[in-house]
C-alpha cells in the first residue's frame, strides 16, 4: 500500500511542490488565526498612557500602567522593565505586581548625561501561564519646542497689512510644527508661510480691513503645536484709523548756478493718529518763471535741472510737523535739486523762479 503512493508522488514533482506550498499557506493562515484567538483569549492586555512622551534633557518622565478591565484578569501579575531604557537614565515602577484596576506608574529619570532621542521602553507583565508587553516611546530632547516673533510690535493704519518673521526652535528632534494666530481684530485676516513645517521659520501676515478693522492695540497670540508639545508668543498690532495724506514742503535756500546743487531740509506734516514711515522724499520742478529782462531763448526748462531722492527713511510721530534736520537726517541725505552744466546757452535760467512739486511714499509704521 505504502509503494503506489511513492509512485504517485514521484510522478508529479510540480504537483508535489504545489501540494507543499499550499500546505504551507494554509499552516500559515491556521498559525495566525490561532495566534489571534490566543490573543483574545489571554486575560493579561497590558496598556500604557500616555503611550508617547517628551521631556527636556534633566527631566523626568512618568507613564501610567493598568490592565484592560475587560479581560476579567483575577490574579496578580508581575511587572518588569525588559528594554529601551535611555542610556544613563533610571526608572522605577511604583509597584512591582499590579492587579484588578490597580494603576502602577513608572518613573523614568534623565540627567544632563542622558542620551537624546527616542527610546522604545517595553514594560513586561507576567502571572503563570500569561505574559503581555507594551511599549512607551520616550523622546528626551535638548529643546523641546520654542517660538518667537519679530518685530514684537507693529503699528499700520486701517486697510493695511503687518508683517512678522516666526522664529521656531526644536533642536533636534525635528518635529511637524503646526502654526495658528489667535486674538485678531474684527475685520483682520491672518496667514502663515508656511502654516505647518519641520524648518526654524515662517511669516505671519496680517490683512486689515480699511472699512471695519477699528483702531486699537490688540496682542496677538502665536501658537506653535506639535502632537507632544505646544508653545506660545505674542505680539502686538497697533491699528491706526485710515490713513490720511501727509504733505511735504520745501524750498531752495541758494541760488542755483550751472553744476551745482542744493539738499533741501524739506518739513513733512502727517496728520494721522499713528507714526508714518517715509522714505524717496524728491522734488521735480513743475514749473519755471523767468526773471525780469531774462534771455527767452533758448528757454530755461526742467530738462536743465536734475532731482536726487532722499537718502534712507524717517519716522514722522503721529499728528506732527517736523523738518528732516529735526527729525535726526544729516544735511548729506536731504533731497538735491541740482542744475546741469550744459553745452547750451542757459542765460535764460538766471534769476529764475522755480515751482516744485515734492512727492514721497509714507507707510504705517514704526
Amino acid at each position: 500500500m505504502g509503494e503506489p503512493m511513492i509512485t504517485r508522488t514521484g510522478r508529479s514533482i510540480s504537483g508535489l511542490r504545489t501540494g507543499v506550498a499550499l500546505f504551507g499557506a494554509a499552516a500559515l493562515v491556521a498559525g495566525v488565526g490561532g495566534v489571534a484567538a490566543a490573543r483574545s483569549t489571554n486575560p493579561l492586555n497590558l496598556e500604557v498612557a500616555p503611550g508617547e512622551q517628551l521631556i527636556n534633557l534633566g527631566g523626568t518622565a512618568t507613564f501610567t500602567l493598568s490592565l484592560d478591565p475587560t479581560r476579567n484578569f483575577t490574579g496578580t501579575a508581575k511587572l518588569s522593565i525588559l528594554s529601551g531604557l535611555p542610556k544613563h537614565s533610571s526608572a522605577s515602577l511604583s509597584s512591582s505586581t499590579i492587579a484588578g484596576t490597580q494603576q502602577v506608574t513608572l518613573t523614568v529619570h534623565t540627567n544632563s548625561k542622558t542620551y537624546t532621542g527616542p527610546d522604545n521602553i517595553r514594560i513586561k507583565a507576567s502571572a503563570p501561564g500569561h505574559t503581555d508587553t507594551v511599549t512607551a516611546k520616550l523622546w528626551v530632547v535638548r529643546i523641546p519646542l520654542t517660538v518667537s516673533a519679530s518685530p514684537t510690535a507693529d503699528t499700520i493704519s486701517a486697510g493695511q497689512s503687518a508683517t512678522y518673521n516666526v522664529n521656531i526652535h526644536h533642536g533636534r528632534w525635528n518635529p511637524n510644527v503646526k502654526l495658528a494666530v489667535s486674538g485678531l481684530p474684527v475685520g483682520a485676516t491672518a496667514s502663515f508661510s508656511p502654516s505647518t513645517t519641520t524648518g526654524s521659520s515662517s511669516k505671519l501676515t496680517v490683512k486689515t480691513t480699511a472699512a471695519s478693522t477699528p483702531s486699537g492695540d490688540y496682542t496677538l497670540t502665536i501658537r506653535a503645536s506639535t502632537n507632544l508639545r505646544n508653545a506660545t508668543t505674542q505680539v502686538v498690532l497697533h491699528v491706526g484709523p485710515v490713513g490720511q495724506a501727509f504733505t511735504i514742503t520745501g524750498s531752495l535756500g541758494a541760488p542755483l548756478t550751472p553744476g551745482t546743487g542744493s539738499g533741501v531740509d524739506v518739513t513733512l506734516h502727517n496728520p494721522n493718529t499713528v507714526p508714518i514711515t517715509v522714505s524717496n522724499v524728491i522734488a521735480s520742478v513743475a514749473s519755471i518763471t523767468p526773471a525780469d529782462g531774462a534771455p527767452t531763448t533758448p528757454a530755461c526748462t526742467a530738462a536743465d535741472f536734475s532731482a536726487t531722492a532722499m537718502h534712507g527713511t524717517v519716522v514722522v510721530p503721529a499728528g506732527a510737523t517736523e523738518t528732516l534736520s529735526q527729525l535726526g537726517v544729516a544735511a548729506a541725505n536731504f533731497p538735491q535739486l541740482n542744475m546741469i552744466d550744459s553745452s547750451t546757452n542757459q542765460d535764460s535760467c538766471q534769476g529764475a523762479t522755480l515751482g516744485l512739486t515734492w512727492t514721497g511714499t509714507g507707510t504705517g509704521g514704526n
